[in-house]
Order: C-alpha cells, then structure tokens, then sequence
C-alpha cells in the first residue's frame, strides 16, 4: 500500500470525504466537518489480493472521525 493523498484544505477535504464510492468514502457531512486530515491509501500492483483504496477522516486532535475501504483503485 502507499499514500494516494493528504488532504489539509477543508473544501477540498469536504469534497473529497462526502464524494460516493467508488470514487470517494461517502462520509457524512457532519463527519466531513470535524475532519482536519484525510489520508488516502491504494493498493499497488505487489500487493497481494484484491485492489482497494483505503480512506481515513482523522480530527485535529489526531482522533479517527471515519476509516472506509472501497473496492478497486
């Protein structure tokens, strides 16, 4: 796995975290809005197993708000 993205803006992060799947976790708004920080993570083409992506909503206190894992890259 490796990170995709890092995301600090809060449009961009509101955006990014509400989009749904396949090409976004489909987090809530409220949960979009007490996220500082989301991380995303890919599968590569070593990795064993099926490809996904991996999203983390993380609050500015370091606390996890939502995690997902879509299927597919």
């Amino acid at each position: 796995m490796y990170e995709l993205r890092r995301i600090t803006d809060p449009g961009k992060l509101f955006e990014a975290a509400t989009a749904p799947g396949p090409d976004g976790p489909g987090f809530s708004k409220g949960d979009a809005l007490r996220g500082a920080l989301l991380v995303v993570e890919a599968t590569s083409v070593n990795d064993p197993g099926p490809d996904f992506t991996r999203w983390k909503l993380v609050a500015a206190d370091g606390d996890e708000v939502a995690s997902a894992v879509v299927p597919g890259f």
